[in-house]
């Protein structure tokens, strides 16, 4: 299997944080190979912002590969807004079919910094596929299907 293409643009090279995004797709698709999957159909582009730190970020995947590039590039498809430890802590996040599960105590914790606005996230709604493959891909833990949780194996 080849390894997913995870780049710093130039641009982006000075910014810590896009080193630690690269690192935690890198060692999720290296602990994950399932996640694979879903990196190679992802083709979308998200912006991050964090608001303690002020910096900007967009990422484009294409099938395959994501660059990562220093500020506000185009229009993306989903815009991410929190600060630094926020947008990282979503990396534990259990999922349920890609999606956050909320019966747990980090997917309540998200709900409410979703509906107290300490966590901004425009498209979530016209992109969920996209949503999904992106939390899979960012969650250090695997996807879990309810078949699967419930009876064993499907």
């Amino acid at each position: 299997m080849s390894v997913p293409a995870i780049i710093i643009d130039k641009s982006a090279r000075r910014v810590a944080l896009a080193e630690t995004l690269r690192d935690i797709f890198d060692r999720n698709l290296e602990d994950h190979p399932e996640k694979s999957r879903l990196f190679k159909i992802l083709k979308t582009a998200v912006c991050v912002h964090t608001t303690d730190t002020d910096e900007k970020l967009t990422l484009y995947f294409n099938r395959g590969s994501c660059v990562i590039f220093s500020g506000l590039i185009g229009k993306p498809d989903l815009s991410i807004e929190t600060t630094e430890d926020h947008l990282l802590g979503l990396s534990n996040l259990s999922l349920i079919m890609g999606m956050p599960s909320l019966v747990d105590g980090s997917g309540r914790e998200l709900a409410k910094k979703l509906v107290s606005g300490e966590i901004r996230v425009q498209g979530l709604f016209r992109h969920p596929v996209a949503v999904a493959f992106l939390g899979n891909i960012f969650s250090v833990n695997k996807s879990i299907s309810p078949v699967r949780s419930s009876f064993g194996k499907a």
